[in-house]
C-alpha cells in the first residue's frame, strides 16, 4: 500500500484504542481509501486483518468480520473507534511502516500497539511481487 510520506524503514506499529486480545491474521490492503463498494473487498476473508489509510464508515459489514484493522489515520473518538470499542475489535490507528504490508501476509497486531509480520509470508510475498 503506498502511504503517504512513509519510508518502508519506519517501524510497525501504531496506538491501540479498541480491543483487548493480540490477533494474528492475513493481512487484506484496502487499496482505496474512498471505496465504499463490495469490490473494494474483493478478496477477502473472514479473519483478515484489515489495513488502510483511513476507515470509512461504510466498511462496517467487512470490519465486523475482520480480525482487526491496522489503519494510519483516525483516534479514539472516531466512529469506527466506537464501534470497534463496542464489537470487541482490536484496532490501531496511527500505524506507521503499513506500506510494507502486502495482501496474503500474515501479521500479529498487538494491544501495547506493536505489529511484527511473520517473515515466512513476508519472504513468499516478495517472491509473487
Amino acid at each position: 500500500m503506498p502511504a503517504r510520506g512513509q519510508s518502508k524503514s519506519k517501524a510497525l506499529g501504531g496506538t491501540c484504542v479498541s480491543g483487548s486480545q493480540n490477533v494474528t491474521g492475513r493481512v487484506f490492503v484496502v487499496q482505496d481509501e474512498t471505496a465504499i463498494d463490495d469490490s473494494a473487498f474483493s478478496g477477502f476473508k473472514d479473519g483478515d486483518i484489515i489495513v488502510c489509510r483511513m476507515i470509512s464508515p461504510a466498511w462496517l459489514p467487512w470490519v465486523q468480520r475482520s480480525g482487526g484493522v491496522l489503519s494510519e489515520v483516525g483516534g479514539w473518538l472516531s466512529h469506527m473507534a466506537i464501534v470497534a470499542r463496542e464489537r470487541g475489535i482490536l484496532l490501531l490507528v496511527g500505524c506507521t511502516g503499513l506500506d510494507q504490508l502486502k495482501t496474503g501476509m500474515t501479521v500479529n497486531a498487538r494491544t501495547d500497539g506493536a505489529v511484527s509480520v511473520d517473515e515466512r509470508t513476508a519472504a513468499q510475498s516478495r517472491k509473487t511481487a
